[in-house]
């Protein structure tokens, strides 16, 4: 049996003789073509596809992370943006319709209403991200059969590879609990020292989030949000759906950038006039990818999000008494 024209593995193999191109008329010399068809033309010297020349294959392309080799590009990432701005004002004007209907708020206070009644903005984020998270699942389902999850990355904790006969390293032998709890203390350890760094890049203004924290039932409704609704759709859509697109089009290190640019920015209404704030939230949000990038997986920074956002509501807690005095 003659063997194949291409070797069957990835290595780099002697390809065998190309046969002779058939000879040319006499009326046409080399570098001209007779006129008539050629599975050869094209291609430079007469060497079929995929042959460099010498007769030697190209070496293969470099493949791309699993966790970044995901079914959607740039344009959809677009297309994703302006689908979610349309559809935080759809939610906005639905809730203040709402708002004005059955609540009572005179059509000249909603705006008021909108920026300081906590209710009503945990309403309108939850249904918000509801439609972000559908719009997502949906995408995937269509793209592709595997599970949708671990294509928006939510996969396992990173690990270490070991040759036979190595002992297993001390970081390798963490049960599942020991690293949920080293993740969320790597959280509450950031959230430390972004409050110890608001010392002296924060403002003295009163910012907009403060209005939400000023009873008991806000805080209540924030800790909800802030702990079960937030850190498991903002890590989904920003280090799931947004990092990977980011990644692959600039690289990694200006993917983790500009994704934790993002995701500080999107924050900026709440911190508006805390330009210290923001750029911390910036730098918190760079953190988050970095942990994104490195582990492969939105497990870990979903899990130092929580331990961020938990710090910073125990931190309140215990600052208003267990929220009876503000």
């Amino acid at each position: 049996m003659p063997e194949p024209l291409f070797p069957l593995d990835d290595s780099v193999a002697e390809a065998p003789a190309v046969p002779a191109a058939p000879a040319l008329s006499p009326e046409v010399t080399p570098g001209e073509h007779s006129g008539e068809p050629s599975l050869l033309r094209g291609t430079p010297g007469g060497v079929p596809p995929g042959v460099v020349a010498g007769g030697r294959t190209p070496p293969p392309a470099a493949a791309v992370r699993e966790d970044l080799n995901a079914p959607w590009d740039f344009v959809d990432m677009v297309i994703f943006i302006f689908f979610g701005l349309g559809m935080l004002e759809l939610a906005n004007d639905v809730a203040a319709w709402l708002a004005i209907s059955f609540a009572g708020v005179k059509p000249e206070k909603i705006i008021e209403f909108a920026t300081t009644n906590a209710a009503f903005i945990v309403c309108r984020q939850a249904a918000w991200f509801a439609l972000l998270l559908a719009y997502l699942y949906t995408m995937v389902r269509m793209r592709t059969i595997g599970p949708v999850w671990r294509t928006l990355g939510w996969r396992g904790f990173p690990r270490r590879s070991v040759k036979p006969g190595e002992a297993v390293p001390a970081t390798s032998a963490l049960s599942g609990i020991g690293k949920t709890a080293a993740f969320l203390g790597g959280g509450a350890l950031l959230a430390v020292c972004v409050q110890f760094a608001t010392i002296f890049v924060g403002t003295n203004a009163k910012l907009p989030i403060q209005a939400l924290l000023a009873d008991r039932r806000s805080i209540l409704y924030m800790m909800a949000f802030g702990l079960l609704v937030a850190p498991l759709v903002e890590e989904t859509v920003f280090r799931g759906f947004l990092y990977p697109v980011m990644a692959r089009r600039f690289g990694v290190v200006i993917g983790v950038i500009l994704t934790g640019t993002f995701f500080g920015l999107m924050h900026a209404e709440q911190l508006w006039g805390g330009w210290g704030e923001i750029s911390l939230l910036v730098a918190v949000g760079i953190v988050f990818t970095t942990a994104r990038a490195w582990s492969g997986s939105v497990t870990v920074s979903y899990l130092l999000h929580l331990g961020y956002n938990g710090l910073l509501f125990l931190g309140t807690y215990v600052a208003t008494g267990g929220l009876r005095h503000f």
